[in-house]
């Protein structure tokens, strides 16, 4: 492997709204004068089991990254074997808001969306250039469970609407299903898909995707009382329409948690799962077709020699419809990426972007994120860690390219301050990739790199 290490270090003030937070945790914006607060989660109950992996999520109309606002002229110096194979150059910047967990994703417009909780409550925002731009708190939001599982953001292809889900909790359990979307006009509306009532049951790490009819898939966990095996289950929501039946997907118990979903250029919805000892799977309904019905495709995701078990994953499907999985395995802890080509029978292993083991400290886990862009060429970002959870700690902010047969790995921030429970968010937008993290302080950070 070739591995060269970068720690970039140009940070600018990025052209941010004035801050408009309070001093309560589930109103704060999390922009700077609200630090003291918009650090602060509210205990929860965790699952007894970890967690899922992504959706992508697009930007809105008249949103397109623009080259010219972000500098370039940082790169990676060459720590490896042999000579530099043409790795991005990241630039990065403060967005000058916090957040604990988050999400990032595109549209077709080139656009990029944010999606990020702060306290309780759950903040979407365009990235704009290097800016946070139209900093919108989305009502009804509180008590937004993220232990094990992040918010997920989905964008209808051509960016007219903007999705996301996310699941409750009041300390003991972890039953209701929400789904909100701001439609054309920019309003914002909520639901309630799933309520497990007063039992004890919960609906764990959902994860969406939006067809570019307009209808809303959505893939969740389901456990009862007194079991970790719940059902991977499946709904639909037809453009205009109510929400379909919930339908299982799992082939056998204990597929479960890690639950990814992404949509495509074209409005198709992926999605893949995990389980410990048994292999991945992954799942694609065509535009207009469901994950269950007879158009999907389905396929297994084989468990990579001598690993017993995988965990957290991203997904990321490109333009030819090439998909892209990323996972952390539970054995060795190791960050590690597979493709399926299109029309393809198997998953391929793509290597371990990570190189071995990663340094993770119990009870810390790994969380990738996946992107390519239209050549193919592979990034894979991840964050590990040094130091107890409990105490002060330190972590390092990965970035793995492919470009070829080998991944050359470049260190963005070796003093980040990522949640437990959270991950770099990743996407591929205009021609550029967009990396966002959780850095010292809290402070949310972007890098991009032209591709």
């Amino acid at each position: 492997m070739r591995r060269r290490h970068a720690i970039q270090v140009l940070w600018l003030a990025a052209a941010v709204p004035a801050a408009c937070g309070g001093d309560d945790a589930a109103t704060d914006t999390g922009r700077p004068d609200d630090a003291a607060t918009a650090d602060a989660d509210v205990p929860e109950a965790a699952p007894d089991a970890p967690p899922d992996d992504d959706g992508d999520a697009p930007a809105e109309d008249g949103a397109p990254a623009d080259a010219a606002d972000v500098p370039d002229d940082v790169g990676p110096e060459d720590a490896g074997d042999g000579e530099a194979t043409g790795e991005p150059v990241w630039s990065t910047v403060e967005l000058g808001v916090q957040g604990i967990a988050y999400d990032v994703g595109r549209d077709n417009a080139g656009g990029v969306h944010l999606l990020r909780k702060v306290g309780n409550s759950l903040f979407y925002a365009r990235l704009d250039g290097g800016a946070v731009a139209g900093d919108e708190e989305l009502p009804d939001s509180g008590w937004a469970f993220t232990r094990f599982t992040r918010p997920r953001l989905a964008v209808r292809p051509d960016g007219s609407t903007v999705h996301t889900c996310w699941t409750n909790s009041d300390g003991t359990r972890n039953g209701t299903l929400f789904h909100a979307w701001r439609d054309v006009a920019g309003a914002w509306h909520r639901e309630a898909i799933w309520d497990c009532g007063g039992s004890m049951d919960r609906v764990v790490v959902p994860a969406l995707g939006v067809d570019a009819d307009g209808s809303v898939h959505v893939v969740v966990q389901r456990w009862t009382e007194g079991t970790s095996d719940g059902a991977v289950t499946y709904a639909r929501k037809a453009a205009g329409g109510g929400w379909s039946a919930w339908s299982d997907l799992h082939v056998f118990p204990p597929e479960m948690r890690h639950i990814a979903g992404f949509t495509d250029r074209t409005g198709g919805f992926h999605a893949t799962w995990k389980g410990w000892a048994v292999p991945g799977r992954y799942r694609h309904a065509p535009p207009g077709a469901t994950l269950d019905g007879p158009a999907a495709t389905a396929r297994e995701i084989a468990l990579p020699d001598g690993v017993a078990s995988v965990g957290m994953g991203d997904l990321f499907a490109g333009a030819d419809g090439t998909v892209f999985h990323a996972f952390t395995t539970f054995n060795d802890y190791s960050i590690h990426c597979v493709r399926l080509g299109p029309g393809g029978a198997s998953f391929e292993w793509l290597g371990r972007p990570s190189g071995g083991p990663l340094a993770r400290v119990e009870p810390y886990d790994p969380w990738p994120a996946v992107a390519a862009d239209d050549g193919g060429r592979v990034l894979v970002a991840w964050a590990d860690q040094s130091g107890a959870i409990e105490a002060a700690r330190v972590d390092t902010v990965h970035v793995a390219t492919r470009d070829g047969d080998d991944w050359a790995v470049q260190v963005l921030d070796a003093a980040a301050e990522l949640d437990p429970e959270s991950k770099p968010a990743l996407t591929v937008a205009s021609g550029r990739a967009w990396l966002v993290w959780r850095g010292d302080g809290g402070l949310l950070r972007l890098a991009t790199a032209p591709l």
